[in-house]
Order: C-alpha cells, then sequence, then structure tokens
C-alpha cells in the first residue's frame, strides 16, 4: 500500500513524485549558483527517419462534456483524439484524453502543452491541484492544453497493473513482511501477470515509448489546429518535451524544462546515488540550522528510525483523502525508506524529517501516518504499467545490472542485497515487457529553440546534473538553479514569475532574482506565531473584495475564491479560502468538501466578528479539521474557510480566521 517501496517493488521509479533517478558525470554547482548556458552543441550519432515522423490524424478530436473538478468561471473544452497505438504501421489505437483551457486574453498567443510526468502521471484527475498554481495564471496569455498520455489516467485502454496493487496492499497490511528475495520474487509474479493480462486485452504496451508520445503532442496540435506552440514539461514531461524537440522544431515557438530528465543519462545506474545526494544535501540543511540541529544528527536519526521499524513495524492509519476511509497498515524500516525518498521532492515534506523521526522515537504514528497517507494519495495518481512500459523500453533496455552494481552508493542501511537491487529491476521490466526504443532514446536532443530550464538544489530524481547535460545540446538555453527548491519548480510562485516572463519573451534572458529568497527552514514545532497581516484587494469570480491574510503566507490568486496558504511544512500547513457570490455556489463547495473528506458539516452556533453576524459550521476527519464562517452581505453571501491540523486548528481559528472575517470587505 506504500508505494515506491524499495523492498516489495524494486523497480525503480524515475519521475512523478515517487523515487529515484540521480547524478551525471557532469558535476553541479556546489552554491547552487544561477547560470546561462550556451554550451557547445553535441553531435549525435543515431538519426531517427523524420520522414515518419508526420502524424496525419485521421479522426479529428471529438468535443465531450468536461468532468473536471474546477472553477465553473473557467472556459474549458474537453475532448479525445484517437491516435494510432504504432506510428509507423497504424496498427492498434488509444484514445487520448484533452482539455483546453481557454485563454482570458482577447488576443491570445500560442498555447502551452502542459506535459505531464511519470511516465504515467494522471494530468486531469490533478488538474484541480494545480490550476490555481499553474494554468490559471498561463491563461492571461494564451490557451493551456492539458491532456493525459497513452496509456494513462483518463486517456484509455489505461495500462493499469492492479495485480501490483493487491501484492503491495497484502504486504502493508501485515507486519510479517516477506524477505527481500522473497518480495522480488512476489513482484516478478505480479509484472508477469499483469504484462500478460494488458497484452491478452489489447493493450499496445509495446507501443507505449517517448516517440510515440511525442507524435501524439503533435497529433494534437494538428487536431486543434494550433500552428506554433509552447512546451512546459515537468519530471518525464522533460523528456517528452526534448523529444518533441528534436521531431517537430518548427512547430515551437519555445520550451520550458522543469526538472530535466535528459536522454543520455543511464537512470537506472545512478538513481540510488541521486537518492543519497539529495538526502545528505537535507541533513547538511538541518546541521547549518541551529534549531533543527540542536535536535541532533538527522541522518543519525533517520538510520536509527530505520533499524527500529525494520525490527518492529509501526501500525499506523492510511487516511484516503478522497473519501475519508481509514486503513490499517505496518510501515518497517524499508518501507520508511521509500517515504524518505518520495518526501525529497518537496521542502514542504522534507523540511518535517525531523518532526517525523521524534514521532517514531516516541512511539506516537501521528507524523508518520500523514506522511504515508500523502504518498500513497500520490500514488494513486500515477498508471503503473504506463510507467513500467516506458521507462522498461527507454531507459532501463539501454543499461545493465552489472553498471548498477558498479554504481550503488555505500549503503547506508543495509535492507536489500546489492545484487539483488541490481538486478530485480531487470529481471521485473524484461517479465513485464522487454521491449526496446529506437536507439534515439539513448542520444541528447540538439535543440536551437529558444528553452527555459528550471532545477532544484534538493532534487532526489531530476539533480542539477542532469539539468547540465541537457543544456549542452541546447544553446539557446536559460538554466535557472533554485537553491532552495527540489523537484518541480514551476508551481512556485517564484518558478511561476520567471515561466511567465520566459512565455513573454523567450529570447530575453529571465531575471533569476527571485530564485535565491526561498530556502527551507526545519522544524515545524517552531514556527513563530501569526501576528502580522496585509489587506489584498481581489477579484472573486467578477466581485471585488479586499481580503485579509497573514503576511508571510502564499496569496494564490483571485479567480474562483481568494487562496492563501501557509505551505511551511506537511505537518505545519493551512489554508484560508474566502468567497463571495451566489448561495447556491456556497452550497457546491460545501457539499463538494464533504465528498473530497469525507466530513460533515455541523453547525456549531454563531460569533459576532467585525460587526456581523457569522454562522459556524466545522468537521474534523483524521488529521483534517475545517471551520467555515457565513455571512450575507449586499445580496452575496461571504463564505471563509479554514483547513489545517487539528493540533493547532484552534488556535489559528482564533487568529488567522477571525482576523479574515472582521477585515473582509466588497468594494
Amino acid at each position: 500500500m506504500i508505494r515506491s517501496n524499495s523492498k516489495r517493488f524494486a523497480l525503480a521509479l524515475v519521475g512523478l513524485a515517487l523515487v529515484a533517478a540521480a547524478c551525471t558525470s557532469t558535476s553541479s554547482d556546489s552554491d547552487g549558483a544561477n547560470e546561462t548556458t550556451t554550451s557547445t552543441v553535441v553531435e549525435t550519432t543515431a538519426v531517427l527517419d523524420t520522414t515518419t515522423t508526420e502524424a496525419p490524424v485521421e479522426t479529428g478530436f471529438e468535443e465531450t462534456e468536461c468532468q473536471l473538478n474546477i472553477d465553473p468561471e473557467i472556459e474549458v473544452t474537453c475532448g479525445n483524439l484517437e491516435v494510432p497505438a504504432n506510428w509507423d504501421t497504424g496498427e492498434g489505437s488509444f484514445s487520448l484524453e484533452i482539455a483546453v483551457l481557454r485563454s482570458t486574453s482577447d488576443s491570445p498567443a500560442e498555447p502551452v502543452f502542459y506535459l505531464e510526468g511519470g511516465p504515467g502521471g494522471h494530468a486531469l484527475e490533478t488538474l484541480e491541484f494545480t490550476i490555481e498554481d499553474l494554468f490559471r495564471p498561463l491563461t492571461a496569455r494564451g490557451d493551456v492544453v492539458v491532456f493525459d498520455q497513452r496509456g494513462a489516467g483518463q486517456s484509455g485502454p489505461a495500462a493499469s497493473c492492479p495485480e501490483l496493487d493487491e501484492l503491495e496492499d497484502s504486504e502493508a497490511g501485515t507486519p510479517d513482511k516477506l524477505a527481500a528475495e522473497d518480495a522480488a520474487l512476489a513482484a516478478l509474479d505480479a509484472l508477469t501477470e499483469c504484462g500478460e493480462r494488458l497484452r491478452g486485452e489489447g493493450v499496445a504496451i509495446d507501443d507505449l515509448n517517448t516517440t510515440n508520445n511525442a507524435r501524439d503532442v503533435d497529433a494534437i496540435r494538428q487536431a486543434l489546429e494550433y500552428d506554433r506552440i509552447n512546451l512546459l514539461g515537468i519530471s518525464y514531461g522533460t523528456r517528452l518535451g526534448l523529444e518533441v524537440m528534436r521531431l517537430f522544431p518548427e512547430t515551437l515557438r519555445s520550451v520550458v524544462l522543469d526538472s530535466v530528465f535528459p536522454h543520455p543519462v543511464d537512470a537506472a545506474a545512478e538513481q540510488t546515488q541521486a537518492f543519497a545526494d539529495s538526502f545528505d544535501a537535507v541533513v547538511a540543511a538541518c546541521a547549518a540550522e541551529p534549531e533543527c540541529a540542536a535536535q541532533g544528527d538527522l541522518g543519525a536519526r533517520v538510520e536509527a528510525a530505520v533499524a527500529k521499524l525494520e525490527e518492529t513495524p509501526m501500525e499506523v492509519d492510511i487516511v484516503n483523502f478522497q473519501d475519508g476511509s481509514t486503513s490499517t497498515v505496518f510501515i518497517d524500516g524499508d518501507a520508511l525508506v521509500g517515504i524518505i525518498n518520495a518526501s525529497l521532492y518537496g521542502p514542504a515534506s522534507f523540511t518535517d524529517f525531523p518532526e517525523l523521526m521524534t514521532g517514531i522515537e516516541t512511539d506516537d504514528p501521528t507524523a508518520l501516518s500523514l506522511f504515508a497517507s500523502v504518498i500513497e494519495a500520490n500514488g494513486d495518481f500515477l498508471t503503473a504499467g504506463m510507467f513500467l512500459a516506458v521507462a522498461c523500453a527507454d531507459e532501463f533496455a539501454f543499461s545493465d545490472p552489472a553498471t548498477v552494481l558498479e554504481a550503488l552508493p555505500e549503503d547506508r542501511f543495509g535492507l536489500v542485497p546489492p545484487e539483488l537491487a541490481a538486478n530485480a529491476q531487470f529481471d521485473q521490466c524484461n517479465a513485464f515487457s522487454g521491449v526496446q526504443s529506437d536507439p534515439v532514446a539513448d542520444e541528447p536532443v540538439n535543440s536551437d529553440v529558444q528553452t527555459l530550464i528550471l532545477a532544484g538544489q534538493f532534487d532526489p530524481a531530476t539533480p542539477v546534473a542532469w539539468a547540465q547535460v541537457a543544456a549542452q545540446t541546447l544553446p539557446n538555453s536559460q538554466l535557472i538553479i533554485f537553491p532552495g527548491e527540489s523537484h518541480g519548480i514551476a508551481p512556485t510562485k517564484c518558478g511561476l514569475e520567471v515561466v511567465e516572463a520566459f512565455f513573454a519573451e523567450p529570447d530575453v534572458p529571465v531575471d533569476p532574482g527571485c530564485a535565491e529568497d526561498s530556502m527551507p527552514v526545519f522544524v515545524a514545532a517552531a514556527s513563530t506565531p501569526i501576528t502580522d497581516f496585509e489587506t489584498l484587494d481581489v477579484d472573486i469570480g467578477g466581485i471585488p473584495a479586499s481580503v485579509v491574510v497573514p503576511a508571510d503566507w502564499t496569496h494564490s490568486g483571485d479567480g474562483f475564491v481568494s487562496d492563501a496558504r501557509r505551505g511551511q511544512s506537511l505537518l505545519d500547513s493551512a489554508e484560508l479560502l474566502q468567497f463571495a457570490g451566489d448561495p447556491a455556489v456556497v452550497t457546491s463547495i460545501d457539499t463538494t468538501l464533504e465528498s473530497q473528506f469525507g466530513g460533515a458539516f455541523a453547525s456549531a452556533g454563531e460569533r459576532e466578528i467585525g460587526g456581523n453576524t457569522w454562522e459556524v459550521s466545522a468537521f474534523a476527519v483524521g488529521d483534517l479539521s475545517v471551520t467555515s464562517l457565513k455571512t450575507e452581505r449586499d445580496s452575496s453571501t461571504i463564505v471563509l474557510y479554514l483547513f489545517s491540523t487539528p493540533t493547532e486548528h484552534e488556535s489559528l481559528v482564533e487568529t488567522v480566521l477571525t482576523e479574515a472575517a472582521a477585515g473582509f470587505t466588497l468594494s
């Protein structure tokens, strides 16, 4: 049940937000400085016959009713496009599900095509979580096209592997864990069964690769009748973006590569070192922060926690954030390593490692439950078979166990025998598909398309060195390194700022100044009291208003609701939503929240705040508490929602929520 567990699922995950990847022979800047690169173009010996890359689409884009949980004020066109499974022969087919977020500009510029990570990530299902931080702001310039890649998410047929899920769930539900060798064999059997079943059902898993994905992208472009487009790829989406740059450069205006996974790297061999480097960087950052260092050596604490749980797994409750249900799992040392690995993807989670260790040391499962629940939720947005097919054909097929074994760093946890770790991944690939992509999948991409490359200092999956490898063959590229970030930069406040500036003028160097302002802060328990607030003028669904939020929280934008988030950490997070509008919309918001979190708002009386009477409602589910305040004003219903962990909820209600209610005004 815990995803990215190296013992029970030895195949390395090279993208999205799960595990793995690493360094190359190019060294990264130790000080995390920003840089612009104009590297010499490296010649490639692999040549792809570009006469076969044209993507004539026999069946056009067919509009369908949108099934997206997003602001109804956003104009969006949904539909699907049927493409050949095999572009060379025309045999088989996949149906690609697509959403076009329409531009709010009177004169829309070239659209942005978003390329999801993974491979196998669900772009459409996760749209509701990313639209305000990334996509909606980009519609001010032009359309934004979001789609699920072939075999993943809502695109069909999906290459899912429930056999693997069942194995992981069975293992997680018992304290009696399989030995590493037995777990690898069980995974091998599950993947063999999955591959055979998918082929029997007619799912063309042999045609799941980055080259076909790139040709799908151009097919979508043609079907939507765009002449030139911009690309925004994150994680595996950068690998896909690079392939589009190779095959269809004339269709591209500009490209953003965020957390780059370039073709020439040997991820199979480098992944473990990448994890070790990222972990060491986090440990060093903790040691440099006095309050974190005072709690003890973080690296030693993690190693001790892994040993403790490997001897006696901890029983924790996993919360399903969609329906609020819970299930009991037992987390051993190997599963904790998987949790640590996945949590290195963002400072909001790895800055909580000291608190996580304290919970394990004191036998308090609260923090571990939240970490495991979040990782479980992330795993639900990845189609495993799609991931396996692409990773095996494009990456593992060009490596070998001996190279992986030689590259393994010192084993600080001692959970999986090195030979098993090196061989199991390839055995599983052979059992599932055994296909190798065209040799071009292992060759660098040379392109003079204007490109912005973003990299995070702490990234455990696509480190700075990989970004530098990609830049060597992209002479018109600018590389910006973010010293306080990890994997996935564009959705952050600074990341979005530089992306918007780049898309506005791709041939003008972007000012990277804001990248230097974000550094991780450890120890959630040491948060300072909230005393400073600011008033912001916003537009909520066409209604001008002024809202009050804590000065150090991130205001994510206006739109359907005014949204402010503390975002300091996973354990110390909180969010404030403020809405003004029709009462029916408020009822719909309540219903959506209740359905999403599995709670039910109950009346908690009334309060007089700022000269108005507010109706108070609340519910609590697992590690989440929600309180709402509602009042009527000028023919509109005003509602404020506060989300936080239970331990600090009462305090935040009396500070943040009441301050927001007192200061909320309609213009």
